[in-house]
């Protein structure tokens, strides 16, 4: 199998970082009315979840097509019929065709759906109804490839025997024809079959609206797509996503990196993709509880499938009320209005405000390496224009052949729910006049960004916290390499250095840590340490003595105490209920023992190794209420700490353990030795040492 890269996009924006976030808070409500619905004769059937693409080459080169669920039964797929009706426009938007079927050379419906079926048949009723759907054209041939899902489950009624499925389409020739649809529903849920934590998902879905196609990977014929799939298993109530590929335009498809790791293990939604200026791919996604989920993964070798993905990164982007709901992610190249220097940037749509309204689309400028080195990057936005201020949700978004946006979003224009509304925007628009669209037509700038990005990454790398790479000599040398022969084979060695140092920050045997949250219940980077008041763990903004904690590893059990030298407690058993406060206790037979995970990133989790609940083990910041410190789930961004050595435990900083050395030393044999935690060894222990005996058991003198 030969593979052969496109040359990379470029990034490079304005000099000085993010600006403040900038909001047009009115709006025109001045859209093109799509698929219409406002409850007449003509007009009673609702419509919901557009998709919208650009026809790429062909008789039709340049159309923009539309696709929508044409809603008889009025809610989500599985409840009854549902059609796809399509639209196009051959003047970039300006006039649309009314809406159709889609239709086969016969001029027959092949999205048309039954109504016929119960759940308890639904594998017998794959026609039933036929939404959600998710599209994109091949940037060489025009072909268009569509995917939805179909049948009479629902999402979260679908179980592994009796699951929600997935239909399949095709068109050459922009959407005049289509095929037959092909059920692929064996085909996708047997990606997921005793490869993911649960075992399997019971319903899977692709996040509607725009499948992404790479601007660098071509293997065979195609340019690898990329779909996200929310999949659900019910027995847990635990809902992940994953990014899917297919290197043959949608025949056969593939799991992303490693799936016994999704980039959201839970409250996971309707998520979308894209790729990054380095050939990175970025999840965007609707957080199942508020605001939107990010997440990066790195090539280390794109033929094996292998790479990573970062630490996932909850958050409000810097915008206040986001609403959590399904939006467009789109990375495309620009430059700036005042400097001419070129750049990337950053597309994202959602409703504005605590509720379905207030369509807005934000932007932020992608120039540095630091700008998406991370998920925490996403963090932050520059600014935000608001399309309507009416009752709005769904919105999709396609590049059009005349450089400027085609926005596609659901609206409540007659007071129903929904009519689908198309506007075309320009980056000018969208930037408030800062920003143009500008092509990077030899890739010198995605070189600059990604070489930016590798030095980035190095000097970030060189870690304090627990997890870290202490700066890896191996990483040194690949990032050189790359930057003396720069290549998408130097780069993925690059990626891969960065997680195979043999230089990674442990905890230390009875060192004192501070433990400072990664980030906090309220989408936002953490600013709170972990202390105890010698009754329950809490937290607090400022670091103080009583945010010190002494781990002492315990061989026999594989874990480790965590004691508060400042109140002599210990971190107790997990609570037997979630979202409850951790108890402290004086009594070192009601220790708990944790265990820890920690990342390159230094995120660690601390886990009781036998909790009260299974699935809600871990030491978890709840946000800013009063400090409240909890037991939840270890894959929520809130269970996740930096762990700092601040120094190597003192006799005060130690428990009172019930076994002395002296006890010991009168019954010991004769052969065993004593060290300290350096690993020095200690022939004449002196009182309030820690200590280490050549049979793996740790004492205090």
């Amino acid at each position: 199998m030969k593979i052969t890269y496109g040359i990379l996009l470029s990034v490079l924006a304005a000099a000085g970082g993010f600006v403040t976030a900038r909001a047009q808070d009115s709006a025109d409500n001045s859209g093109t009315v799509v698929f219409r619905y406002d409850g007449t004769e003509d007009y009673n059937v609702c419509y919901r979840i557009p998709t919208i693409t650009t026809i790429e080459n062909g008789k039709h080169k340049g159309r923009v097509l539309a696709i929508s669920d044409y809603r008889y039964c009025g809610k989500d797929i599985g409840n009854g019929r549902i059609d796809l009706y399509m639209s196009y426009s051959d003047d970039n938007g300006v006039t649309w065709s009314a809406p159709d079927h889609l239709r086969n050379a016969a001029g027959q419906p092949v999205a048309q759906g039954t109504g016929k079926g119960t759940v308890a048949t639904s594998l017998e009723n794959p026609d039933c109804g036929f939404g959600d759907a998710a599209m994109v054209c091949d940037r060489e041939s025009g072909k268009v490839l569509l995917v939805s899902v179909c049948g009479r489950t629902p999402f979260f009624s679908a179980r592994r025997e009796n699951p929600n499925q997935v239909a399949r389409w095709y068109s050459e020739d922009g959407g005049d024809t289509w095929t037959e649809f092909t059920n692929i529903t064996d085909r996708m849920y047997k990606l997921f079959d005793g490869t993911v934590p649960n075992r399997f998902v019971d319903g899977i879905f692709f996040g509607s609206g725009r499948l992404v196609q790479s601007r660098y990977i071509k293997v065979g014929d195609y340019y690898r797509v990329y779909g996200v799939v929310s999949g659900n298993h019910a027995g847990t109530g635990t809902l992940s996503n994953w990014v899917l590929y297919t290197d043959d335009f949608g025949e056969t498809w593939h799991i992303l990196g490693d799936p016994m790791n999704p980039p959201v293990a839970t409250k996971g939604d309707e998520p979308k993709a894209e790729e990054l200026p380095d050939g990175s791919v970025i999840l965007a996604a609707r957080r199942n509880g508020g605001n939107r989920h990010f997440n990066i993964f790195r090539y280390t070798d794109v033929e094996a499938n292998e790479g990573y993905w970062g630490n996932l990164n909850a958050t409000n982007m810097g915008m206040g009320a986001i609403n959590a709901c399904n939006g467009e992610i789109m990375i495309l190249p620009v430059r700036s209005v005042s400097t001419g220097k070129q750049s990337y940037m950053a597309l994202q749509s959602f409703p504005y405000g605590g509720k379905r309204s207030n369509v807005s689309i934000a932007w932020k400028a992608i120039g540095q390496g630091a700008d998406f080195a991370s998920p925490d990057a996403f963090s932050e936005w520059n600014g935000r224009i608001q399309l309507t201020d009416l009752g709005s949700c769904y919105s999709t978004m396609c590049l059009q052949h005349d450089n400027t946006i085609g926005f596609l979003y659901e609206e409540e224009t007659f007071g129903k729910q929904y009519t689908q509304v198309y506007r075309n925007l320009t980056i000018q628009e969208i930037t408030g006049g800062e920003y143009e669209y500008y092509p990077d037509s030899d890739g010198s700038v995605a070189a600059g960004l990604r070489a930016d990005v590798v030095d980035y990454r190095l000097e970030d790398a060189k870690g304090v916290y627990v997890g870290q790479p202490e700066g890896s000599p191996d990483a040194g040398k690949a990032a050189s390499d790359y930057h003396a022969a720069p290549s998408d084979a130097n780069y993925y060695l690059f990626n891969k250095a960065l997680t195979s140092s043999d230089k990674i920050i442990s905890i230390v045997d009875g060192g004192v840590y501070s433990l400072k949250s990664a980030h906090d219940g309220l989408y936002s980077f953490g600013d709170r340490w972990l202390m105890s008041d010698g009754v329950t763990l809490k937290s607090a903004s400022t670091q103080t003595d009583e945010s010190l904690f002494t781990f002492i590893y315990r061989a026999d059990t594989n874990d480790w105490l965590m004691y508060h030298p400042a109140t002599r407690t210990f971190v107790g058993r997990s609570p037997a209920t979630s979202e409850t406060e951790f108890q402290m206790t004086a009594n070192p037979d009601e220790a708990h023992g944790y265990e820890t995970e920690s990342n390159i990133y230094g995120y660690t989790n601390l886990c009781d190794t036998d909790p009260g609940m299974l699935r809600y083990c871990a030491i978890h910041q709840s946000g800013n209420n009063g400090g409240r410190v909890v037991a939840w789930m270890p894959a929520e961004q809130a269970s996740q700490w930096y762990l700092k050595l601040e120094h190597l435990a003192s006799a005060d900083e130690m428990p009172e353990l019930k076994s002395g050395i002296e006890d010991i030393l009168q019954d010991a044999d004769a052969s065993i030795r004593y060290y300290d935690i350096t690993g020095r060894e200690v022939t004449a222990p002196q009182r309030g040492q820690l200590l280490i005996t050549s049979d793996h058991r740790k004492i205090i003198y």
